[in-house]
């Protein structure tokens, strides 16, 4: 029996050495897998980009709207406006006025005001005809803070504003002069010389803008805010926290209003949408002359329906937060057609009001 023993030992001795050096090698071999799978590095992780934005839903019932009257003969809804707007819809704008509408002048109007060295709030307000107080009620954050400088302002002329008489202008043509403009506007020199700030004896250029007797020009603001509150997202590119972060065109305004705060239509016009949208929630389109078309969207509630008239001024709906949204606003966008235009420029448009047109009618 010993014997038989001191025989197995060594085969023991050598099974156990294999079974550890195997052990051995299998942990070496997991170890380096373990250490090359921590070095390897990990593959990018694939977001998907958004297969469009949210501003594709306004875009295409627009385009829907206007695709099925490209015939006029079937564009119910101009006739509607002319018939019903008829008195100041199609009025003509002298090219003279640089306050007037003009598309070629995109970008050249803002209803804000960007804050100056050594500016104050009196100051400012002065220069936009506002009390301070109205000046720091449109723009609600200098209730706790000073101005800073660079900042942008909003400034709304009062109401009584709104309207401002403008001479009529004569634009001078080649070899006239202040007595050949005087006999056609049946007038003297002088007069047009008091008229302009010069002397009798001046000479005219040709394309010089001069002002003669007649009745006055009433301009009006062709767009009003349809809810006064501060601004919490320009017109231009953004990052939407909804689109996994991706920049986007944010073709509107933001308005920051509580919820449930009454906003109102910019334009006299026809409601030729009022639903609800996946992305801007409970939504309304105004179509004005012209094609122009103002967005309101995230509403609590419509007020109108489809087919309705509205008045500049009249309230249409309540500010709220439907569709996606971080918080309660108003979406406001201005549209010429499927155009979206920036919003703070064509707040700043003027119109002409036509001769007989009562200011109240003008609005």
């Amino acid at each position: 029996m010993i014997r038989e023993l001191e025989n197995w030992t060594p085969r023991l001795d050598n099974r156990c050495m294999r079974l550890a050096a195997l052990l051995l090698l299998m942990s070496v071999s997991l170890y380096a897998e373990d250490v090359n799978e921590e070095a390897r590095p990990m593959p990018a992780q694939q977001v998907q980009k958004p297969q469009h934005a949210e501003s594709d839903e306004i875009d295409q019932e627009i385009k829907k709207y206007f695709s099925k009257i490209e015939d006029a003969t079937l564009d119910v809804d101009q006739r509607r406006l002319d018939k019903i707007f008829q008195s100041g819809e199609r009025a003509n704008v002298p090219e003279q006025s640089p306050d007037t509408f003009n598309f070629n002048e995109l970008g050249k109007n803002s209803a804000t005001h960007r804050v100056q060295p050594k500016e104050t709030i009196y100051a400012i307000s002065k220069k936009y005809g506002l009390k301070p107080a109205e000046l720091v009620q449109q723009n609600p954050e200098l209730k706790t803070r000073p101005l800073y400088i660079g900042e942008d302002l909003l400034v709304e002329p009062p109401a009584k504003a709104s309207i401002a008489a403008v001479a009529p202008l004569h634009s001078v043509q080649k070899g006239e002069n202040l007595s050949t403009i005087a006999r056609k506007y049946k007038t003297t020199p002088a007069v047009l010389a008091k008229l302009n700030g010069m002397s009798v004896a001046a000479t005219l250029k040709e394309g010089k803008s001069l002002r003669v007797p007649g009745p006055s020009v009433l301009y009006r603001a062709m767009f009003k805010w349809p809810v006064q509150a501060p601004i919490t997202s320009y017109f231009g590119r953004r990052y939407n926290p909804f689109m996994g972060g991706f920049p986007q065109f944010h073709k509107g305004l933001d308005l920051g209003a509580y919820l449930g705060t009454p906003f109102h239509a910019a334009r006299d016009g026809i409601v030729i949408f009022s639903g609800r949208m996946e992305g801007y929630g409970n939504c309304i389109f105004v179509r004005h002359a012209g094609d122009l078309v103002t967005v309101y969207g995230h509403n609590k509630v419509n007020l109108v329906k489809q087919g309705d008239v509205v008045r500049q001024g009249q309230v249409i709906g309540q500010v709220g937060r439907t569709g996606s949204a971080t918080g309660p606003h108003l979406h406001f966008e201005v549209r010429k057609q499927e155009l979206a235009l920036n919003p703070l420029v064509a707040l700043g448009w003027k119109e002409v009001v036509q001769q007989g047109q009562n200011v109240a009618q003008a609005r």
